[in-house]
């Protein structure tokens, strides 16, 4: 054997050593740390579910938003019927909602329906503006006579934004999406009567509303406050004389087939507000915010208008079959009108803390005429 042979066998000898140091050194380690089988990294090296990407090519299923909308009235009518057709455009646009409409009282009591939408075990109602006084006192603005002047500028107003008011209903945990066009309030009354001041002392179903309180009483008439499924059965036993409500409430009810008279009372505009649930409006992306938005505002503001407009007069002219005296009263100069201006009047000082909101309003109306 030559020199550098016997290096070469010395050298393998201690290279075959170093090997078997080497993997002993990592048994040993692979013991020390179970957790991390061999072959595999440990969690710090893995890459966490939320910092995973699609593969290339491929795109993350969008999530989809639980949209369930509660409302009073029933299906064919234009305050129900407008919810069907936000649902329809929606579900063109896109497949990020599960939109379930409740009609009719379906999810129980007006009441029940607005406090599900504050706890967010619905995302959204709609629900005459009267029906939300309880929870957002500003409501009593929205039904101010001639705090608007006439429906088509409240109409307007609303859904172009009110910031008094969408601030007071956010504070309710409420958002208003959209307003439906407000019909006036009308008093049916269980006997026939040629004007307001024929009934003075009747009792007569109102919402629940301070300001409905002081229409009542600034006619003389003597308020009972209860729901708007209650009227016929309490018009029927003579619990009460007669009823103010929208032709919504008249109509839903057939309450001309109860009364003999039928009483216009001009600008007390009653609208039904679209309101939905404020922490779940805020969690939803800006860009399904603004979606549902402008698909709310273009219903509302379209079709759906020019339905509840031909309802109205619907409801008039099946009173007027039924056999109701019908009285329309001038809306520029007679008694009604006067009660009605200083109900308005009088208004900041019995509502001191929306004296803000009151001239906000007052003052924006010149921009619409």
């Amino acid at each position: 054997m030559n020199l550098f042979q016997g290096k070469v066998k010395k050298m393998n000898k201690k290279t075959l050593s170093l090997v078997l140091v080497l993997l002993m050194a990592t048994t040993l380690l692979a013991a020390c740390n179970p957790s991390s089988p061999a072959g595999q990294s440990s969690p710090s090296d893995q890459t966490s579910p939320s910092d995973q990407t699609p593969p290339t090519g491929q795109t993350a299923p969008e999530q989809v938003y639980t949209f369930r909308i509660a409302t009073t009235t029933a299906r064919g009518t234009g305050h129900t019927d407008f919810l069907y057709e936000i649902q329809e455009a929606l579900e063109a646009k896109t497949n990020q909602f599960s939109i379930e409409i409740y009609p009719s009282n379906q999810y129980g009591p007006t009441n029940e329906m607005i406090s599900a939408a504050q706890s967010g075990l619905l995302q959204a109602v709609a629900v005459p503006v009267p029906t939300m006084a309880s929870v957002a006192p500003m409501m009593n603005l929205v039904q101010c006579p001639y705090a608007f002047e006439n429906s088509e500028i409240m109409f307007n107003m609303l859904n172009d934004g009110v910031d008094s008011i969408t601030n007071a209903l956010i504070d309710a945990g409420l958002y208003d999406l959209a307003w439906c066009y407000p019909g006036e309030l009308w008093m049916i009354t269980a006997k026939r009567v040629d004007s307001v001041a024929d009934a003075a002392g009747q009792k007569v179903r109102l919402g629940s509303s301070n300001i409905d309180m002081m229409v009542a009483e600034a006619f003389g008439l003597s308020p009972v406050a209860m729901g708007a499924g209650d009227i016929p059965a309490a018009m029927q036993q003579g619990t009460i004389d007669g009823a103010i409500a929208g032709l919504a409430v008249v109509d839903s009810f057939s309450l001309y087939e109860l009364g003999k008279t039928l009483i216009a009372l001009p600008y007390i505009p009653v609208p039904n507000s679209l309101v939905v649930n404020y922490e779940w409006w805020m969690s939803l992306p800006e860009e399904l915010r603004t979606l549902v938005t402008e698909v709310s505002q273009e219903v509302v503001r379209g079709s759906n208008k020019a339905a509840i407009i031909n309802e109205q007069q619907q409801v008039i002219n099946d009173a007027e079959a039924a056999g109701c005296n019908i009285i329309y009263y001038d809306a520029i100069s007679n008694d009604v009108n006067a009660v009605l201006i200083s109900v308005r009047d009088a208004f900041p000082e019995v509502f001191p803390e929306l004296t803000d909101a009151f001239n906000e309003v007052t003052s924006r109306v010149a921009q619409y005429k």
